[in-house]
C-alpha cells in the first residue's frame, strides 16, 4: 500500500477566497417553463376529455345497445371504456393543479391521485388481456394445439376472473398513492404528490416503485409484443414485423402518466 507523505500535497497559500456571485451565471429559473405548462396543459388535458368522453362512451352505448359481449375481447373492452372514463375524471383536477396548483386539500388529493394511479395501471392490464386474447384465437384458427393449457385458462368461462384479478392488482398499485399523497408547499404552490415516510426503508420505497413499473407497464407491454401478430402469425419479436395498435395505446398512456407524476 502506497504511504503518502506531506511532500505528496501541495499547498496553495495565496489563495483569495473573496467569491462574487456575479461571477456565475444566473441561476435557473422555471417561472416561464411554469407559466407554459399552466397555459398549455389544460388546453391539452380538456382535449383528451372531451374526444376520451365521446369514444369511450360511445363504446359502451354500441355494447349497451347493440351488441352482447360475445368474446372475452368485448368484455375486455367493456372494463377499458370504463377504466379510461374514470381515468379521464381525473384530468380537470390535474389541469387546475396545473394553472393554479392544488386546492383542494388533502382527501382530494388521496382520492384523485389513487383513482389514475389504479386505472392508468388498469388500463394497461387490460391491453395485455386483449392481446393475449387475440393471440389466443389465432391460434385456435390455425389449428395449432401448443397453448392448449394456457386456452384452457384463459377462456370466456374464467372471463370474470381476470377481469377481477386486473381490478385488483390495479387497487393495489394505486394503495400507496391512497395512503402516503398530501398537498405540500414548494415552489410557491401546493403540489398533490406522494411522500414517503422516512420511518420507511429505501430498500421498501425501491420495492414499491419497481412493483408498479413492472406490473403496470413493462409486463402489460411484453405480452403485447409477444402477441402482436406478424406476417399473419402471432409469435415472438413478430411487433418487428408489424406494429401493434395495443402497444401505442399503452406507449402513449405510459407517456401521459410520466407527464402527471
Amino acid at each position: 500500500m502506497a504511504v503518502l507523505h506531506e511532500d505528496d500535497y501541495y499547498y496553495h497559500e495565496n489563495i483569495s477566497f473573496n467569491y462574487s456571485y456575479e461571477d456565475y451565471p444566473a441561476l435557473c429559473e422555471k417561472g416561464d417553463i411554469r407559466s407554459f405548462a399552466a397555459f398549455f396543459l389544460p388546453i391539452m388535458y380538456s382535449l383528451c376529455v372531451v374526444a376520451g368522453l365521446t369514444g369511450n362512451v360511445l363504446v359502451l352505448a354500441v355494447y349497451a345497445y347493440h351488441k352482447r359481449l360475445k368474446t372475452m375481447t368485448d368484455s375486455f373492452l367493456s372494463h377499458l371504456a370504463v377504466a379510461d372514463l374514470l381515468l379521464l375524471f381525473t384530468l380537470p383536477f390535474w389541469a387546475a393543479d396545473a394553472a393554479r396548483g392544488w386546492e383542494l386539500g388533502d382527501a382530494v388529493c388521496k382520492i384523485v391521485s389513487a383513482c389514475y394511479t389504479l386505472n392508468f395501471n388498469c388500463c394497461m392490464l387490460l391491453l395485455a388481456c386483449i392481446s393475449l386474447d387475440r393471440y389466443l384465437a389465432v391460434l385456435r384458427l390455425q389449428g395449432e394445439d401448443e397453448r392448449r393449457k394456457l386456452q384452457r385458462l384463459f377462456n370466456r368461462r374464467h372471463c370474470w376472473k381476470w377481469c377481477l384479478a386486473v381490478w385488483g392488482t390495479a387497487s393495489l398499485l394505486g394503495l400507496p398513492d391512497l395512503i402516503f399523497s398530501e398537498v405540500i408547499w414548494t415552489s410557491n404552490r401546493n403540489v398533490c404528490i406522494a411522500i414517503y415516510p422516512s420511518s420507511m426503508a429505501r430498500s421498501g420505497k425501491a420495492m414499491l416503485e419497481v412493483a408498479e413499473v413492472l406490473l403496470g407497464f413493462l409486463l402489460p407491454l411484453l405480452v403485447m409484443v409477444i402477441c402482436s401478430p406478424g406476417d399473419g402469425k402471432p409469435g415472438p419479436y413478430s411487433l418487428l414485423h408489424q406494429p401493434n395498435p395495443l402497444c401505442l395505446h399503452g406507449v402513449l398512456l405510459q407517456a401521459a402518466y410520466d407527464e402527471n407524476c
